[in-house]
């Protein structure tokens, strides 16, 4: 089971971003974020973000990043 601190570190590792993520996987970036600040409880996103794989496209050039 992933605790939602080591979700942070996955996320982070394999260069997604909270928003390109949520996309990935079904959800809102405000209910990730919820999940992974401990306001709300969810092992199928946390499971979901185990099973990401490194990111295609590098934060920064995802468009995403702040200029």
């Amino acid at each position: 089971m992933m605790t939602r601190q080591r979700a942070k570190c996955e996320l982070k590792r394999k260069g997604w971003s909270q928003r390109r993520a949520a996309v990935t996987l079904g959800v809102t970036q405000e209910h990730l974020s919820r999940v992974l600040n401990g306001h709300r409880e969810s092992r199928r996103l946390l499971s979901g973000i185990a099973a990401l794989e490194q990111s295609p496209v590098a934060y920064r050039c995802s468009g995403f990043a702040r200029k």
